[in-house]
Order: C-alpha cells, then sequence, then structure tokens
C-alpha cells in the first residue's frame, strides 16, 4: 500500500513536471548545458527535489532577477571577468541571490560587497580591508577575489557545484557531509531527508541553476506576464517600458558571455 502511494505521487509530480515544461517552453539543451557546465549530470534535470522547487519557485526567482538587472544591470558584464579568470558564467547567478547584484550590500553577519565575501576569506584572496578601504565593495576587484576563492575551492573537490555548495556553508562542513553521504553526488548531498547539508545550503545551489536557467530567456520572462515586473515598491516595470539599454545591452552583455 506504501508503495502504492509513493508511485502515485512520483506519477502525480512528473506529470506535473512535464505540463510545466511545456507551458513554460523549456529549452532542454540549454538547461542541460548550464548543468555541464557546474559539472552536474544532465540527469539531475529530472531529480523529483529539484523539479518541485523549480515549479513552486519560478516566479520568485523570476521576480528577483528581474528587479536585480533593472536596479544593477550595469553589474551584468561582470560575467566577462568571471569568463577571464576560466569560471562558468553561470556563476554570476550566485552574485544575484546573495546580494542581488549590488556592490554596498552587507549582511549581520560581516559580509559585504556583491560576493558577501566575509573579511578573512576577502583578505586571504588579496583584498585590503582597513578603515579606509573595503575593496570587497569594488565590483571588479571583488569579483576577481571571489572567482579566485571559488576556483580554489573547485581545485579542492573537483566539480563547480561542490564549490558553490562550500561557498555558502564552508569546505570544512562539506567534507564531513561528503564523509556522512560516503559520495559527492549532488543528489545524495541535496537529499532533503538525510540532511547532509543544511536546507539554506540545498536552496542554495538550486536557486542558483534555476535562475541561470531562467536568465537563458529573459526576453520570454518580459514578454510572458507583466506582473513579473513588480518590484517590492509597486513600480510596474511594464508599465514605464523597461529601457531599450536595460532591454538591448543588458540581454546582450549576458548572451555575448555565453559565447
Amino acid at each position: 500500500m506504501k508503495f502504492l502511494s509513493s508511485f502515485l505521487l512520483v506519477c502525480a509530480l512528473c506529470g506535473t513536471a512535464s505540463a510545466y515544461f511545456v507551458e513554460h517552453h523549456i529549452d532542454y539543451q540549454k538547461d542541460i548545458n548550464i548543468l555541464r557546465n557546474l559539472d552536474i549530470s544532465s540527469n539531475y534535470i529530472k531529480d523529483l527535489n529539484f523539479v518541485k522547487t523549480k515549479i513552486s519557485e519560478s516566479k520568485t526567482y523570476k521576480k528577483h532577477l528581474l528587479k536585480a538587472i533593472n536596479e544593477q544591470y550595469d553589474n551584468i558584464i561582470l560575467q566577462n571577468i568571471l569568463k577571464e579568470q576560466n569560471v562558468p558564467t553561470e556563476i554570476l547567478y550566485l552574485a544575484v541571490i546573495e546580494s542581488g547584484l549590488k556592490n554596498h550590500s552587507k549582511s549581520r553577519m560581516g559580509a559585504a560587497g556583491i560576493w558577501q565575501l566575509m573579511p578573512r576569506t576577502a583578505k586571504a584572496m588579496g583584498l585590503r580591508l582597513d578603515k579606509k578601504v573595503d575593496e570587497r565593495l569594488d565590483p571588479v576587484k571583488s569579483t576577481k577575489a571571489a572567482a579566485k576563492y571559488l576556483s580554489e575551492l573547485k581545485e579542492q573537490f573537483g566539480k563547480w557545484y561542490l564549490a558553490l555548495i562550500a561557498y555558502n556553508c564552508g569546505d570544512g562542513a562539506l567534507r564531513k557531509a561528503i564523509a556522512r553521504a560516503g559520495s559527492d553526488d549532488i543528489k545524495d548531498l541535496l537529499d532533503p531527508n538525510k540532511k547532509f547539508v543544511g536546507l539554506e545550503t540545498r536552496n542554495f545551489l538550486r536557486k542558483i541553476i534555476i535562475t541561470a536557467q531562467i536568465a537563458n530567456d529573459l526576453n520570454q520572462i518580459m514578454g510572458s506576464d507583466p506582473r513579473l515586473f513588480n518590484n517590492p515598491n509597486d513600480i510596474n516595470i511594464a508599465k514605464i517600458n523597461v529601457k531599450d539599454a536595460f532591454k538591448n545591452s543588458a540581454i546582450q552583455k549576458i548572451k555575448s558571455a555565453k559565447k
């Protein structure tokens, strides 16, 4: 009986997922390329926990992405720096999630800048932090520092998605999680039942992947539903005609960085 219930639940979720992909015109190949760029198996696109998150949270992630780009679209060129540093350009969406691409963003825990670098990490990556200067607030220098840090984590753990996990929860916590799981496979580490890493970290990685996938088709997002343009101040961006500079400059910067 329990097996039958589980089977029916899986079937229902798969059916919902299929309907979602059809409705939203998902380009599987682009989505799979994002996974591969982060060293994630293409099979992860069918992972039920991932699909469930994508179905339930996509609208929220779209709003956050559009708000970040509309307010900070000049910072999208930071993707070019990531590319120069041999870091996957999809990692820009880590910064979208962490800070909304805001240069002067600060957290209660002491993290600062677009990449929300902690003081110790920033200094270790060569940034200047003193009473006069905090280079974490410099978008170019902090991006190079974040790229260096992520590259070191990737060298340590061997895969980009593991570097992203470690960026969020720390390399020590990730080593313990891998030891407990007996695996570094993304499905094992993000298993919501076994909880090898915390909920925040599980959500963090999924947010990056889904936001990167959403960003692949910003033109479609802009035309699909004007309500997606509502920001927290209730300003309907659709009504004020999103600037051509935003459409043509920001979007083209994303596309050219991916070539």
